[in-house]
């Protein structure tokens, strides 16, 4: 189509040249071979063309056709010429094509194109593409046709068959069982098959999801927007309004028009999906009974492989679920390497011989790590085709009955054992005297074998020879198989040696397969007897033992009463009698027990032990006080294990506890005074001294508060350290003028013990001062330093001021008890005097340390100042600038260096003499120092203000002779400019005379400054720098400034 509008147009204008060349031009030559030049051009592109082109009259006759347009339609160009257009023009297309020429004829239209049908010369048919356009003169009349003809007869055999194939599909589409639609972007069914329609109603205009769901908005899982997107099917499962489940297939579509598409295909799958459930419901009832099956069942394939197992197989193997098995093998489960060898043999063979083996009994590791006896049955599984293809194996776990079979083994064995070693005789007889039962102890006791007993036929007659204890044991045989029952007696047998024997003899009858049997135990005891003389006795001493003991010995019940308490005991709780402490103490829990939850935890470990061992606790007396003892006890029981009572004995430990605290509290006082003399070796800080033995105090007294004041010159105390309570309230910093309250006890070395001040007798400002701080009780110590005194310390201070004598008291170590009153105790007291002494050594030796610290740094500013000028010396200046540069090595900050010089010194020395040059040099050294300092404060006033206390801002050093140097940190050229100016200014305005001085009337200096980042360890680069610069200044004239 392109290709036929191109030549068109490239015709017509052609055409139209050639007509307006042959309206306008003359005739002449040039003329002549231009309109022969063009008509060469329209008959090259004429005769060459790949289409069809004619020239047809306006009476449609052929004026003019070329090759291909003959080659179309089978004529030659002579018989065209002598044919019109409507002969040739199939009939059926005739009228269409003389309606749109006669619209081009009368210019209701420039041009026109449609498909048509040609007649060929063979009566064959031929498409073609007609494109037509006139040809008017200069009067708009029309004068010829144009036609441009394109053969299009296989496109249209192509689109025949592709309306054939069309229509084959859409019938295949229509008489599908599934529903099947077409819809666009605007999700609008464009055809619905008939399936559709006879289950989701004639679509008309409705939308997919009004037609499929009934719904009046899309759902926001619907998936064509993404078909659309991605160009790709989509399958997907969907439950549509009518309840039914179709698995749908989206297909993206693009129609003969070009527009997008999406055919969707929906299978009804309900059937299906119902089968589906059921075979599903199925299987899962199957695995349910599988499960619930008491055996383990699991199935391999022919390579011991598991293809799946039931619950109980799972839980065997430690699996969670069943599911979890497929795949693996017997090495992979809980099993050693011998039993999965042994299992993957058995299943071979089993398998290979297609022969089920039954009741395997073999022991196996389960997932717990315990070995199990299992009762197994392998069977080979068989395909349709009879074909071994797999093992089915089921097991029984059978350890409880393989243990049951042990222990009745083991039982009956044991039972032979007691019978035999019970200690008591044995028999179980019938009537008539036959022995199933006669034990080695019954032929002990009577001296007569089984066999002795069995052929004397009247065994009775022989134990009891007396008629009278014959009978009594005979009658009692024949009650007991007559009524059943138990029977004890206590009888006196005749042994085969004729001893009389005591026995408790214990029978009942045991039926067994339809006889009566007599059980019988034969128990010796002749020894009773003896036993209760012996017990009579034994109570007499025990009687004798728990009356005159001296520990308390007791009974109680487990509810807290006495039963029983022997004297000591009523001694040992301040009671006369054990009858009147039984009367009084009826609550042991409450009345006897300082902490009552003492004897809660004396049952508890009774209960846990069966015995205690060594209880402490703290008790009361009948006259309330307290005293400490330790128990020792046990719970006795009945037979049954009923507990009967408590009993023990219980002494007093009072005073071995107080020997224990004394003991602790001595310790605890060497460690501390170990601790503090410790830190007094190791430490010259005194502050750190004194902050650790007040919190040391604090803790060994538990007080709430302990102080350190410290006598200042003018007497006042100043509480310089101290040590308190979470809620304490702090005594930091404050200060006490003993004077102001009336106060002399302090003038000495006494310790002043208080145990409540409101009961002391104190000055009634000194009360208020201590009531101020919630004190009750105090304990006061001084700290004296009498043995090494000092003439300039507070501790020599004279009284005539009413200040303290010259007992050299330094401070005091003062204990604040402010919850209650509190009587101090003797040990007290006397480890805050040992403390105090202590303390006092530390102090001296901080005081020598600080004066000896104070000699030393006098001694080594005094090294590094020059004598002269009182600034710092060479070496100084040295040991800065190295310091300083190595830190502008390390920050990269920058750091500057001015030399100064004073100018013609030696001239000056010369004219007013050494003395005023020495006088000069100290003013000029001065004034250096006062205007770097100056100028500084006022260009890095804010830097200052964060200054560390001994640091410097600037160095100002005699370097040698007249010359002096300024180091300055940290600072640029421009600022380092700005000093030089600055001291400039300042030496100008002393005004110091000096008539020989080659620059004015006045002393004046050359400066050279030098300012770096430094990039080594070598510093000397940056006082060469400011040497050389200093040089150019001399050079210049003096009296100026050179940035080098």
């Amino acid at each position: 189509m392109l290709f036929n509008e191109l030549v068109e147009e490239s015709t017509t204008q052609l055409i139209y040249n050639h007509l307006q060349l042959r309206t306008k031009m003359t005739r002449s030559q040039p003329a002549i071979e231009i309109d022969r030049e063009i008509s060469e051009q329209f008959r090259a592109i004429f005769e060459q063309a790949a289409i069809g082109i004619t020239n047809v009259n306006p009476q449609g006759r052929y004026i003019r056709v070329n090759q291909r347009f003959c080659d179309i339609v089978g004529y030659s160009e002579s018989e065209l010429l002598e044919m019109t257009f409507q002969q040739i023009t199939h009939p059926e297309d005739l009228l269409k094509t003389e309606h749109y020429r006669a619209a081009c004829l009368a210019n209701q239209i420039k041009s026109y194109s449609l498909e048509k049908r040609y007649l060929k010369k063979d009566n064959s048919i031929v498409w073609v593409n007609l494109t037509v356009s006139i040809v008017r003169d200069a009067l708009m009349r029309p004068k010829y046709d144009i036609v441009i003809i394109e053969d299009i007869s296989s496109r249209k055999q192509a689109e025949a068959a592709l309306k054939a194939e069309r229509e084959q599909l859409f019938f295949l589409l229509e008489h599908l069982p599934a529903y099947v639609c077409l819809q666009g972007r605007d999700r609008n069914i464009r055809f619905a098959n008939r399936y559709f329609r006879e289950h989701f109603g004639i679509p008309g205009s409705k939308r997919c999801y009004e037609a499929l769901q009934g719904q009046y908005k899309p759902c926001p899982n619907c998936p064509n927007p993404e078909v659309f997107d991605s160009n790709q099917v989509i399958s997907w499962e969907w439950t549509l309004c009518n309840g039914r489940t179709y698995q749908i297939y989206n297909f993206p579509f693009t129609d003969s028009d070009g527009s997008e598409l999406i055919l969707e295909l929906g299978i009804d799958i309900s059937d299906r999906k119902k089968a589906e459930l059921a075979l599903l419901q199925s299987q899962k009832m199957l695995q349910l009974v599988m499960d619930n099956i008491p055996q383990a069942i699991c199935w391999k394939d022919r390579h011991s492989v598991y293809l799946g197992c039931n619950r109980n197989a799972a839980s065997d193997a430690g699996l969670r679920f069943c599911e979890d098995i497929i795949g693996l093998t017997d090495w992979d489960l809980p099993c050693t390497e011998e039993q999965a060898k042994s299992f993957r043999e058995s299943d071979a063979h089993v398998m290979e011989t297609d022969t089920p083996q039954y009741h395997i009994i073999q022991r196996q590791l389960k997932a717990n790590g315990q070995l199990a006896w299992l009762d197994t049955n392998k069977i080979p599984l068989h395909n349709t085709e009879g074909d071994v293809v797999g093992i089915l194996v089921t097991y029984e776990d059978v350890t409880k009955h393989k243990q049951a079979q042990e222990e009745l083994i083991e039982s009956a064995q044991r039972l032979a054992t007691v019978i035999e070693t019970v200690g008591e005789g044995i028999t179980l007889s019938d009537r008539d005297g036959k022995f199933i039962i006669y034990n080695s102890k019954m032929q002990e006791m009577t001296g007569y074998s089984k066999e002795e007993a069995e052929n004397a036929r009247d065994f009775l007659r022989l134990l009891y020879p007396d008629p009278q204890a014959y009978a009594t044991a005979l009658s009692g045989i024949d009650e007991i198989g007559m009524k059943g029952g138990f029977r004890d007696a206590e009888t006196t047998i005749v042994t085969k040696e004729g001893k009389q024997k005591i026995l408790l003899v214990s029978t009942s009858l045991m039926p067994y397969k339809n006889r009566k049997l007599f059980l019988s135990a034969y128990r010796d005891i002749s020894y009773r007897v003896e036993a209760q003389e012996a017990q009579v006795e034994a109570e007499v001493k025990y009687r004798s033992l728990f009356e005159n003991a001296i520990e308390g010995i007791f009974q109680t019940t487990a509810d807290g009463h006495y039963l029983n308490a022997n004297p000591a005991l009523a001694r040992l709780y301040g009671y006369a009698t054990p009858q009147e402490l039984m009367a009084c103490l009826t609550n042991i829990e409450e009345q006897l027990y300082v902490e009552p939850n003492r004897r809660a935890e004396f049952i508890r470990r009774l209960q846990e032990n069966h015995a205690v061992l060594e209880f402490e606790s703290q008790v009361y007396r009948s006259d309330g006080s307290i005293i400490w003892i330790s128990e020792n006890a046990r719970a006795v029981r009945d037979r049954s294990g009923t507990l009967l009572y408590y009993e023990g004995t219980v002494e007093d430990i009072t005073e071995r506890k107080r020997l224990e605290a004394e003991r602790i509290q001595q310790a605890e006082r060497e460690r501390l005074m170990g601790k503090i003399a410790t830190r007094i070796r190791s430490s010259l800080n005194l502050q750190g001294i004194l902050s650790t033995a007040v919190a040391e105090v604090r803790e060994f007294l538990q007080t709430d508060r302990v102080v350190i004041y410290r006598y200042e010159s003018d007497g006042t105390k100043v509480v310089t350290v101290e040590s308190i309570s979470a809620d304490g309230q702090s005594m930091r910093d404050v200060r006490v003028f003993d004077n102001s309250m009336g106060l002399s006890m302090f003038v000495s070395d006494e310790v002043q013990a208080i145990e409540d001040i409101y009961q002391a007798n104190l000055p009634t400002a000194y009360l208020d001062f201590l009531s101020q701080f919630q004190v009750r009780a105090s304990l006061v110590v001084p700290i004296t330093n009498s043995q090494f005194p000092m003439t300039n310390s507070p501790l020599s201070i004279s009284t005539e001021s009413g200040q303290l004598p010259s007992s050299q008291v330094w401070g005091l170590l003062v204990a604040h008890h402010c919850q209650n009153t509190r009587n101090w105790q003797l040990q007290e007291v006397d480890l805050l005097k040992q403390l105090a002494a202590q303390l006092a050594i530390a102090i001296q030796q901080a005081e020598l340390y600080q004066k000896l610290q104070d000699a030393n740094q006098e001694l080594k500013r005094i090294a590094s100042l020059d004598g002269l000028t009182m600034i710092f010396n060479r070496r100084c200046f040295d040991e800065y600038l190295e310091c300083e540069w190595s830190k502008s090595l390390r920050n990269q900050t920058p750091i500057s260096l001015i030399l100064c010089d004073v100018d013609y010194f030696k001239l000056y020395n010369d004219t007013y003499g050494h003395q005023a040059g020495d006088v000069c040099l100290k003013k000029v050294a001065a004034a250096l120092n006062r205007s770097v300092e100056r100028c500084l404060r006022r260009v890095c006033k804010r830097e200052i203000e964060n200054v560390l206390e001994g640091e410097s801002l600037f160095l100002a050093a005699r370097y040698g002779g007249e010359e002096f140097a300024v180091i300055l940190p940290n600072r640029d050229a421009a600022t380092a400019l700005r000093v030089a100016k600055a001291i400039r200014g300042e030496m100008e305005s002393l005004k110091l005379p000096h008539v020989k001085s080659g620059v004015g009337k006045c002393v004046t200096l050359s400066m050279g400054v030098a300012s770096a980042v430094a990039d080594s360890d070598v510093f000397v680069k940056l006082v060469l720098a400011a040497d050389q610069a200093l040089y150019r200044a001399k050079e210049q004239g003096r009296d100026r400034i050179v940035l080098f």
